[in-house]
């Protein structure tokens, strides 16, 4: 695969791919009158997604080019997934900053730290199987021809 299909892999699906799994998480548990419409969800992932998502594409990248990474193994997937839990980790704390100071520990802000460290993980598994599948796709195309 061309390096800027998987640029833009790297930069445009985070954001979506998350925005997607609140959605379908608040419909799976009845919470449609709790979620915002999916427009607003989707502006909001891009808003606050799209930071991260170009320092992890350009982590990724360099990772890919400079320290010999393929794209298609199990490290990258790994690496995907770690990444955009610690990104909701910290995603979590910027949200919750000036009311998690006195509230270090209650139920609530787990939970919500719970929730933010899983959509980061399933985001940058979900974003690390797809880059690894289409990059063996390309690979087993250009055997081809």
């Amino acid at each position: 695969m061309k390096p800027w299909k998987r640029i833009c892999m790297n930069l445009l699906l985070p954001p979506g791919v998350a925005a997607t799994i609140l959605i379908v998480m608040s419909m799976i548990h009845s919470l449609d009158n709790d979620m915002p419409p999916a427009g607003t969800v989707f502006a909001f992932a891009y808003a606050y997604g799209i930071i991260p998502s170009a320092l992890f594409t350009a982590t990724m990248e360099g990772l890919y080019r400079k320290k010999g990474l393929s794209p298609r193994s199990a490290r990258a997937v790994i690496g995907s997934t770690l990444w955009w839990a610690v990104a909701g980790f910290v995603f979590d704390c910027i949200m919750t900053f000036p009311t998690k100071l006195a509230t270090v520990f209650t139920t609530d802000t787990l939970i919500r730290l719970a929730l933010y460290l899983g959509l980061g993980f399933a985001t940058g598994l979900i974003i690390g199987v797809i880059v690894t599948l289409v990059e063996q796709h390309a690979q087993k195309k250009a055997g081809m021809a």
